[in-house]
């Protein structure tokens, strides 16, 4: 279950339920919001795809943990994230450990490739939109 948490769609579920009113963008989440946030069902994976997702994780626990722009392949972002662009987004691009992850998960969940890229489009567009927002209430 660890390693499924990991996955892009937990920020994507985050980013809908969290509220960022809390000063300078900060996302939070509180335990009820969390309680909504859905996770797949361990069982619903096969022997060989916690293989792969545990294979992922491992790779994935070996690095630094980037910003979710630099997971999915962008830039590291600029001072007002105008060279983060929604239309760079591409499967090809995610950091590989992160897409060999993704992948099993978003396998489990049934997830088509348009319907991945949308999701890593989603989680881009959400955080930039929330980064954005909070430098121009704060600054």
């Amino acid at each position: 279950m660890v390693a499924s948490i990991n996955s892009t769609i937990l920020p994507l579920f985050a980013e809908t339920e969290g509220r960022a009113n809390f000063g300078e963008g900060v996302l939070w989440v509180a335990i009820y919001e969390a309680a909504n946030i859905q996770i797949p069902n361990p069982a619903a994976f096969t022997d060989e795809q916690r293989e792969r997702l545990l294979n992922a994780f491992e790779q994935m626990a070996g690095r630094e943990v980037k910003s979710i722009f630099e997971e999915l392949g962008l830039p590291k972002p600029n001072r007002d994230y105008s060279n983060i662009r929604l239309e760079e987004v591409s499967l090809k691009r995610v950091l590989p450990d992160r897409r060999a992850l993704d992948a099993v998960v978003f396998e489990v969940l049934g997830l088509s490739e348009s319907e991945q890229l949308a999701v890593y489009r989603g989680v881009v567009e959400l955080v930039k939109n929330r980064l954005v927002k909070a430098q121009s209430v704060s600054g």
